[in-house]
């Protein structure tokens, strides 16, 4: 429970937005007052709110993309796999920019390759392209199905 400092109601927690600099993470007034406050601001402002728009919008186009995607593409890789864009690239170069399955470089796919890896262990086993990296995976969970039927076929021919 928090009292907030705008109504002065006693409310739980989720009530209240989260803020880094405030000593309990959050923020003093509650989201109903933060919500009709900012509501009368942007009705009492609007040339300054419109000003302040444009000139975000403006650097949100000088941004630079390309920077942005990398570090983007960067924290992906770190959390669904621990590796880092430099591994990747390092792998990527290994690979010769092609799928470690059936060799087609990068150039002829539109997306890019797929980190293939143990769902079991978590280890890297290298690069593939998207139909390459959807029959491993429904090989590794159909692969006893297949093992099933290479016996059952063996089987045949012995009779």
């Amino acid at each position: 429970m928090k009292i907030c400092s705008k109504c002065k109601h006693a409310k739980l927690l989720q009530e209240f937005s989260k803020q880094k600099a405030c000593k309990d993470g959050h923020s003093p007034w509650c989201k109903k007052c933060a919500l009709a406050y900012n509501k009368e601001y942007c009705r009492k402002n609007k040339d300054k709110v419109a000003r302040w728009c444009k000139k975000s919008r403006e650097k949100r186009k000088k941004r630079d993309l390309k920077g942005y995607k990398r570090s983007y593409r960067n924290t992906q890789l770190k959390y669904l796999y621990n590796i880092t864009l430099e591994d990747y690239d390092k792998l990527f170069k290994q690979q010769r920019g092609c799928c470690s399955v059936c060799k087609r470089p990068q150039s002829k796919l539109t997306r890019t390759l797929a980190v293939d890896h143990n769902h079991q262990t978590g280890k890297i086993r290298g690069l593939l392209c998207d139909l390459c990296n959807l029959n491993m995976e429904w090989y590794e969970k159909n692969k006893w199905r297949l093992e099933q039927y290479l016996i059952a076929k063996e089987l045949a021919k012995k009779r």
